[in-house]
């Protein structure tokens, strides 16, 4: 029979993990994203172009990983919560 207190404990440390790993993602990504705002002010021609492109996409795909950990995040706390309840209740887990 598994240990539900200690499943839940893990998950919950997981989760707070996890949020302290976005929030860094996300702070340091806005970083980025000011230092290339000020640098395209002033970068031009055939390279300035080719790489703004690239960094469109770089852009999208970070967007999209922040949002996904957010979701994810979202995901386990429930699952933690729901742990917990379970655990709470002094059923086991079969």
């Amino acid at each position: 029979m598994p240990d539900i207190t200690r499943l839940a404990a893990g998950l919950d440390e997981y989760v707070t993990a996890l949020g302290r790993h976005r929030t860094l993602v996300d702070e340091g990504f806005r970083e980025v994203e000011r230092t290339w705002a000020a640098l395209s002010d002033v970068y031009a021609g055939a390279a300035a172009e080719e790489f703004s492109n690239h960094w469109r996409g770089t852009e999208q795909m970070f967007h999209s990983y922040i949002e996904e950990m957010a979701l994810l995040k979202g995901f386990l706390e429930a699952k933690a919560a729901g742990l917990s309840a379970l655990d709470s209740t002094g059923h086991p887990v079969l």
